[in-house]
């Protein structure tokens, strides 16, 4: 149920202890069942989720990268900048004329 939540609103400002609580769980069975079921941590998760919010965005509107940014959970565009060179090797707008 936790990961349903996460993946339904990826954006959105989750906490462990929410997530637990979805779950009917402590928040550490919640982060070993992750772990377990993922091979990586929820905060992983969610942000790879968001990331892959703001590429659909880049790819197929022409909302301005800062609100991208924002709307998908970044600190700001910097912020979503810095997570796309590092996992796609390309810039937002880089991205956005492939």
């Amino acid at each position: 149920r936790a990961l349903g939540k996460i993946r339904a609103n990826p954006t959105a400002k989750h906490t462990i202890r929410a997530l637990a609580r979805t779950a009917g769980c402590s928040e550490k069975t919640l982060v070993n069942h992750a772990l377990a079921r993922l091979g990586h941590s929820l905060a992983a998760e969610i942000r790879q989720l968001r990331l892959d919010a703001a590429v659909e965005r880049l790819r197929n509107t022409d909302l301005p990268v800062a609100q991208i940014a924002e709307e998908c959970g970044f600190y700001d565009a910097s912020h979503l900048a810095m997570r796309l060179r590092e996992t796609h090797g390309v810039t937002p707008l880089a991205l956005r004329r492939a």
